[in-house]
């Protein structure tokens, strides 16, 4: 079974789971004396060490799109849609856009955390949990909390209420199977990104000198641990919510380490850019990442089209998701690399996705539950309706929501 064909099973339940150079940069280097003696002396370097990559919200733009039209084609049961050119093989496929939000929240999280910590030694943790929390929490609660109303009302009169209000308020419904996917099954991914965040704020001393080739090696090596004794004990087995065991144990945090962990070294990378010189590198070959990346896609994902049992395989389920870590990161990377003005005013309306594409991810599995009675035998229509009201939903609250709680809590350090 496919990660989207978990999700159809709970969808028949009610329940869906869907940041002038002196030195020649250091990206190796362990120690921190010198880095931070250099940032005082020179205001321009402070400039470079933050990695705010326009580019890197069309990716987010293009990753919950992605999401949306995948479950829109599970869940509508759009079995006659093309399967016949790449980018319909994409949709098909496009819950491998968590697998870029992870790789994209280890870039960003990491280096902001890294800056934030230079600017505000003293204040750091609070700052840091403010502004992630500001962020994450608002509409997390808002959107459980309308799904409990208006989708799964009969859990206001069952047993695991209160249960389920405690996980998923504490961010720790992904840990059991009866939980994950209760209350707006997208949400999944939020409680492994608060982890993350968390495990990036205890360990922000040991990412300052970490060497970035220890720093994969020990991300993947754990992920491949983890998911070789979660493919030892629950290959093949289901909860008794239909939920693929596999799948549960995968993605917990330590499943998913590989991806954050490249994601990590990127922000490594050009938090210790401080002559600037990888950023001219990657201007300079800017066009050669994307064929990089699309040849490494190719044999990725033809690997994947050629195991129907992605979950009965060991090789899929550990090593093969390291690859596709791997191509994620590259797709990064490009996206780092491709800051033409032009290429970036182009792309404002997938920026602008990008800008709303945390609303667009939690909002669109409510609107799918609600049409999907209506639109089951127009999947085509359902899609459309899903999409342009999943879009008004997002913009409006962004724009009258989230960000002015993100504009509360995100005063200057």
């Amino acid at each position: 079974m496919t990660q989207v064909q978990n999700e159809e099973t709970l969808l028949d339940s009610g329940r869906l789971t869907v940041s002038t150079p002196a030195a020649t940069p250091r990206f190796f280097s362990r120690g921190r004396s010198k880095r931070r003696l250099d940032a005082a002396n020179s205001p321009s370097q402070n400039v470079s060490r933050h990695s705010h990559f326009p580019s890197l919200d069309i990716l987010r733009g293009v990753a919950a799109l992605s999401v949306v039209v995948c479950h829109c084609i599970a869940h509508f049961r759009w079995e006659s849609f093309p399967t016949q050119n790449p980018l319909a093989l994409w949709f098909r496929v496009g819950w491998i856009g968590v697998d870029l939000f992870f790789v994209i929240s280890g870039l960003v999280i990491t280096s902001s955390a890294l800056n934030l910590s230079d600017q505000a030694p003293d204040r750091f943790r609070k700052l840091y949990l403010s502004r992630r929390l500001s962020r994450i929490v608002p509409l997390h609660y808002l959107t459980v909390f309308l799904y409990l109303i208006f989708i799964t009302p009969e859990i206001l009169t069952s047993g695991s209420l209160a249960r389920l209000i405690a996980t998923h308020l504490t961010f720790t419904h992904g840990f059991s199977p009866n939980t994950l996917g209760a209350l707006n099954g997208p949400n999944w991914s939020l409680a492994v990104e608060m982890q993350f965040y968390l495990l990036v704020m205890v360990s922000l001393p040991l990412l300052r000198r970490v060497n970035p080739l220890a720093l994969v090696a020990g991300a993947i090596s754990i992920g491949w641990v983890w998911r070789s004794v979660v493919f030892w004990f629950w290959a093949g087995k289901f909860a008794p919510t239909g939920m693929n065991l596999t799948w549960l144990g995968i993605s917990q945090l330590p499943g998913m380490l590989d991806h954050f962990g490249l994601g990590a070294v990127l922000g490594l990378m050009f938090y210790r850019d401080r002559s600037g010189a990888i950023r001219a590198f990657l201007k300079k070959t800017r066009w050669l990442w994307p064929v990089i990346t699309a040849l490494a896609a190719t044999v990725v994902m033809k690997l994947f089209w050629q195991h129907s049992a992605v979950w009965d395989s060991w090789w899929m389920v550990v090593a093969w998701r390291t690859l596709l870590a791997g191509v994620c990161a590259l797709v990064v990377l490009s996206a780092c690399a491709i800051q033409d003005r032009w290429f970036v005013s182009l792309t404002a309306p997938l920026r602008y996705l990008g800008t709303i594409s945390y609303g667009i991810y939690l909002w669109h599995s409510l609107v799918i539950l609600a049409l999907r009675p209506v639109f089951l035998p127009r999947p085509l229509h359902g899609t459309v309706w899903t999409l342009v009201i999943t879009f008004a939903l997002a913009a409006g609250s962004w724009h009258f929501f989230e960000k002015p709680f993100i504009e509360r809590f995100r005063k200057p350090a």
